[in-house]
């Protein structure tokens, strides 16, 4: 349903591929190192136009920082939003601020 109620006639927008979910789950996206235009999703990047969220916690483990600073970067517009001192729950540990921050987003 979309936020007037209706149903939506489309699935939600995902960014990725078969193969960038086989990296992830490789761990070769992993807090090893960061992604980059190399990764299987990495070139696609310029081809986002849609009003783009990028949040995480500064402290996640499984996602490194510079993954987010690089999906902001490569994402025409895209906002980028650091919780500092978050992990990858980062939306549940700071609920109070990212569930507003969402809202004014998709606001927009």
């Amino acid at each position: 349903m979309s936020r007037s109620g209706q149903a939506n006639s489309r699935p939600p927008f995902v960014l990725g591929s078969k193969a960038a979910c086989m990296a992830m789950a490789s761990g070769r996206m992993g807090s090893t190192s960061a992604m980059s235009r190399d990764e299987p999703a990495g070139h696609l990047l310029g081809r986002i136009f849609v009003p783009t969220l990028v949040a995480d916690g500064t402290q996640d483990v499984f996602d490194p920082v510079q993954n987010d600073v690089m999906l902001a970067r490569g994402i025409l517009g895209a906002r980028l939003a650091p919780y500092p001192d978050a992990g990858h729950a980062f939306l549940f540990q700071d609920a109070s601020s990212f569930v507003p921050l969402v809202d004014r987003f998709l606001g927009d």
